[in-house]
C-alpha cells in the first residue's frame, strides 16, 4: 500500500468518525426534548424528578400502554382498561378476553395483589396471558402510585 493511500484512507476514517460523533450527538440531543410517547415528560425530567406520579406516568406511558388503556370504554386489544383499578374486583372489567388466570380469583387490586402481578406475572399468577415484568422496586412503586390516580 502505498503512502498516498495509507494517507487518504486515514482522512477517511478520521472523516467516518467524526459523521459518526456528531450524529450521536445530535441524537443524544434529542434525547431530552419531549415527545407525544413521553405524555409531555421530558427524558431529562423523569431522570431528574423524585415524584413518583411522574416516574409512575412515564412507566405506564413505557410498559403498560401499548395492552392498557387510562380510561374505561378505551378497552385495547390485549388488555382491558386500568381506569379505577385500584381497589376493583380481579377481573370485574367488560373486556371479554380476561385470562383465566383471573376468571376464577377472588379479591380486589391492592398495593399487594398489584406488586406481585408487576414483579412476576407468570409466579403469581400462572396461566395469565402477561409477559411484561417491572423488574425495579421503585418503578413498580411508582406505577402503582400512578395507578391509583386512574
Amino acid at each position: 500500500m502505498s503512502c498516498q493511500r495509507l494517507s487518504l484512507l486515514i482522512a477517511l476514517a478520521v472523516f467516518v468518525w467524526s459523521f459518526i460523533t456528531l450524529q450521536t450527538k445530535d441524537v443524544l440531543a434529542q434525547a431530552d426534548s419531549a415527545s407525544p410517547r413521553d405524555y409531555g415528560i421530558t427524558e431529562g425530567a423523569r431522570r431528574d424528578t423524585s415524584d413518583p406520579l411522574v416516574v409512575g406516568e412515564f412507566v405506564f406511558s413505557q410498559r403498560c400502554s401499548t395492552c392498557h388503556a387510562r380510561t374505561a370504554g378505551r378497552d385495547n386489544v390485549y388488555g382491558p382498561h386500568l381506569s379505577g383499578i385500584f381497589g376493583r374486583e380481579v377481573g370485574a372489567t367488560s373486556w371479554p378476553k380476561h385470562s383465566t388466570a383471573l376468571n376464577g380469583m377472588d379479591g380486589t387490586w391492592t398495593e399487594t395483589s398489584l406488586e406481585k402481578l408487576l414483579r412476576d406475572p407468570q409466579e403469581s399468577f400462572p396461566g395469565l396471558n402477561k409477559n411484561i415484568q417491572v423488574r425495579f422496586k421503585k418503578s413498580r412503586t411508582a406505577l402503582i402510585a400512578y395507578l391509583k390516580t386512574l
